[in-house]
């Protein structure tokens, strides 16, 4: 109905594969009704952090990929090993959520882990999107892109940036977003 739409469902699971994958299989048949085509992300257990165990059992489903969610100063090798894995057991992997700093939305950012997994991202054709842009009760400061009071006036200036907003400011601006046959990039 509205192809320009991503569900994604059942946002950090806190229990087993199966049960996800079971309940995501009825709200897949449900969105589908009327949604024929759209892509469909499906969380994962652990907070959305263990596509491999997605990956051993995936859904048998068209346009499903599934959710991963990591915090750079606590995610890092071992979940990296683990996305791997999903990667090349074929799963679609979308990175829905994920910050510069450490899994509590605090401490420094840590600008090594959170190059690896750009790495691992770029490297493999994964979409990521930064979580928090404004400090709230669900967004603490450290992984909000903003400083509080930033309005839609003062965006531009980097000095209303947190040392995350600054660090994935320059990510983005550093990568190739689109490319096409013709050669061009935007």
């Amino acid at each position: 109905m509205y192809p320009h739409v991503l569900f994604e469902i059942w946002n950090e699971p806190k229990c087993s594969w199966p049960i996800v994958k079971s309940y995501a299989e009825n709200v897949i048949d449900l969105i589908r009704t009327n949604s024929p085509n759209n892509i469909i992300i499906v969380g994962t257990p652990t907070y959305s952090q263990r596509v491999d165990t997605a990956s051993l059992d995936p859904i048998a489903k068209s346009n499903i990929a599934y959710t991963l969610h990591y915090y750079a100063a606590t995610h890092k090798g071992t979940q990296r090993n683990q996305t791997l894995t999903a990667i090349n057991n074929g799963l679609p992997v979308f990175i829905t959520e994920y910050g510069t700093v450490d899994a509590l939305g605090a401490g420094e950012v840590d600008v090594n882990s959170s190059i690896a997994w750009w790495n691992l991202a770029d490297e493999n054709k994964i979409s990521y999107v930064n979580w928090g842009v404004f400090p709230s009760d669900a967004t603490p400061p450290g992984s909000a892109a903003f400083i509080a009071g930033t309005t839609n006036l003062t965006i531009n200036d980097p000095t209303n940036w947190t040392p995350s907003g600054k660090l994935v400011n320059q990510k983005y601006l550093s990568t190739v977003q689109y490319t096409n046959n013709f050669g061009c990039t935007a």
